[in-house]
């Protein structure tokens, strides 16, 4: 393996992580975004402009990892100027390093959101209990988003380290598609 590939997929790891860790954020401000546009019925200037603070900060959270995975290669060439062999001290294939990583990023992710998850159920169950009729109904929406955020986060997590050879074999195959092929001759 060699030094640009090494940092190539520490990169696209990192923006997985990246990606995973920010998922909560997105839905919880496209909802919160979709309870201005329904609280005031029409869109004025200043809901606009609400909006457009809450929603661009999060989309540049979603476009940098993204950026980050399909553009790592190209990084890694700009950073790592003498390309060379890489050794670890041991043998190690990228499919193997790239498997451990995504068990890694999965324990990780799925460490991170049991306390949200928890926090979140216990928030929603005592909003319920004490609170019935008095909190509105965009608060609700709003922590049900986020309840239905951190699960699939967790979801998200748990098959990363579940199925991380999969999903490894998944990356390798998606890498070298090489489109449909005709069989057409050519004119």
């Amino acid at each position: 393996m060699t030094k640009r590939e090494f940092t190539s997929i520490i990169l696209k790891l990192m923006g997985v992580y990246t990606l995973l860790t920010y998922l909560t954020q997105f839905t919880v401000g496209l909802v919160i975004a979709g309870n201005m546009i329904k609280q005031n019925g029409s869109l004025s200037k200043n809901s606009i402009e609400a909006i457009a603070f809450l929603l661009i900060p999060i989309c540049f959270y979603i476009i940098v990892p993204a950026l980050l995975i399909v553009k790592s290669n190209w990084i890694a060439c700009r950073v790592i100027k003498n390309d060379g062999e890489f050794s670890l001290g041991f043998t190690i294939t990228k499919e193997e390093l790239l498997t451990v990583a995504f068990c890694c990023i999965g324990l990780i992710t799925m460490v991170t959101v049991i306390p949200k998850l928890t926090q979140s159920i216990s928030q929603i169950l005592l909003t319920s209990t004490d609170l019935k009729g008095v909190m509105n109904s965009s608060g609700l929406i709003t922590r049900y988003s986020t309840l239905v955020a951190y699960i699939v986060q967790a979801v998200i997590g748990l098959s990363l380290f579940l199925q991380a050879r999969g999903l490894t074999n998944l990356w390798h195959k998606l890498r070298n598609y090489k489109g449909p092929v005709s069989n057409l001759p050519e004119n």
